[in-house]
C-alpha cells in the first residue's frame, strides 16, 4: 500500500500533480482552501493523480491525503 512517506505533493501549471511510490495502493486526495471549504475530492489508486486548479484564486491550500493507515497534509501556495 501507499506510505506517506512516499508521496510527492508539487503545484504544475493549471494542476497539482501528486505521485507515490511505484508500490502505491489505493488513497484518497482533496483540496483545501484556507477556509476550509474542500474545492477538490477523488479517490485514487495511484501511482500519479492530478488536481485541477484553473479557476481557483491564488492563495494558500492543504493538500490532504488519506491511506488506510495514515493521513497527511501538505501545504502549497497557488500562484
Amino acid at each position: 500500500s501507499v506510505k506517506v512517506s512516499d508521496l510527492r505533493v508539487q503545484p504544475e501549471g493549471e494542476q497539482v500533480i501528486g505521485q507515490a511510490a511505484a508500490r502505491s495502493g489505493p488513497f484518497s486526495i482533496s483540496l483545501v482552501n484556507a477556509k476550509g471549504a474542500v474545492m477538490y475530492s477523488k479517490n485514487e489508486t495511484g501511482p500519479l493523480c492530478s488536481i485541477p486548479t484553473r479557476g481557483l484564486s491564488r492563495g494558500l491550500y492543504f493538500i490532504n491525503v488519506q491511506t488506510a493507515k495514515e493521513q497527511f497534509a501538505q501545504k502549497i501556495i497557488l500562484k
